[in-house]
């Protein structure tokens, strides 16, 4: 399977706004989905929401209205992504405050056209 990609709210050079991930990403994603409900659309939803750095920074409360979650349930699945390994630097002082803090693996997604060889 090829590299996926997924649109964004935003672009910094007026291209269209995407995210690429990679096959990895999603194999992990499909693994993670296993033991964790609601982790598919929430780290989607995340990486929409992720700066060209990677980082992420939101109010727990409207992305869980984004994702059409209860905060429980999307807890759950962000620690679950954490647990996965697909997001890092997550900041559970922050999740605890009603904050989402954390970090999009560069090797994991891009905003780079993806060069196959």
């Amino acid at each position: 399977m090829n590299d996926q990609y997924a649109p964004t709210q935003s672009s910094d050079d007026g291209e269209p706004p995407f995210v690429y991930l990679n096959q990895q990403m999603l194999s992990r994603l499909a693994e993670a989905s296993l033991a964790v409900p609601n982790c598919i659309p929430v780290m989607l939803m995340l990486v929409s929401e992720a700066r060209a750095d990677g980082s992420i920074e939101l109010s727990s409360l409207e992305f869980a209205r984004q994702c059409e979650l209860t905060l429980k349930r999307l807890t759950a699945a962000i620690f679950g992504l954490a647990g996965a390994g697909l997001i890092e630097n997550f900041n559970v002082r922050a999740s605890l405050e009603g904050r989402i803090l954390c970090q999009v693996s560069s090797t994991l997604v891009s905003r780079e056209v993806p060069v196959h060889k």
